[in-house]
């Protein structure tokens, strides 16, 4: 797919879609490898209209659980005036307007929860237990069973959307799966492409 100016795609944006990153840089590339797919990272976007803002809610391994600006990805990732290093897919949930309305009030509630997960740490229990997944491709719900205060990327998204009211299926979730992981988003029956930004 050819890259999309980000002017152009900002105009097709909206509150619930999501960015589907594909790293190259280490953690990137051991997340890859591990996952056998190329999507490494995802997060949710919010569109600020009142202050011409687009941000990503998302989880990193530095900072935890944040918000940052999506043009930052394109334009001064690492804060020294480079891009993010890897492809951006911007995807959207086929049902989410369908959900938002039947459900405004969903909407409310899925933003209520991104805010108040701010600054809860990225979560290197979900990614021992998740590596346990992969590796011996059994399931492990002990911390499923209580209320998360930490998460990776692509369980904070999963989180958000079920919040919203709409459940995001794991690709091997037949074979004992227990986590999303950034490869179960990907363009098909419940997502479609809006555009690639680099």
């Amino acid at each position: 797919m050819e890259v999309t100016p980000y002017k152009e795609l900002r105009a097709k944006l909206r509150t619930g879609d999501m960015i589907s990153c594909h790293g190259t840089k280490g953690f990137s590339r051991l997340i890859s490898f591990a996952t056998k797919k190329s999507a490494t990272h995802v997060g949710l976007i919010v569109v600020l209209d009142d202050i011409n803002r687009v941000i990503v809610v998302e989880s990193v391994e530095s900072k935890g659980v944040r918000a940052i600006g999506l043009s930052k990805y394109i334009n001064n990732y690492d804060n020294k005036g480079n891009p993010y290093s890897g492809e951006i897919y911007i995807l959207r949930h086929k049902d989410f307007a369908k959900q938002l309305k039947s459900n405004p009030e969903k909407l409310e509630e899925m933003l209520t929860f991104a805010i108040d997960s701010m600054g809860y740490p990225y979560s290197f229990k979900q990614i021992v237990k998740l590596v346990y997944r992969l590796v011996f491709k059994k399931a492990i719900s002990k911390l499923l069973a209580s209320e998360r205060m930490e998460w990776i990327c692509s369980v904070l998204l999963g989180d958000f959307y079920e919040v919203f009211g709409l459940i995001v299926p794991q690709e091997e979730e037949g074979k004992g799966a227990s986590y999303l992981i950034p490869g179960d988003y990907q363009v098909g029956e419940i997502f479609e492409m809006i555009g690639r930004l680099k």
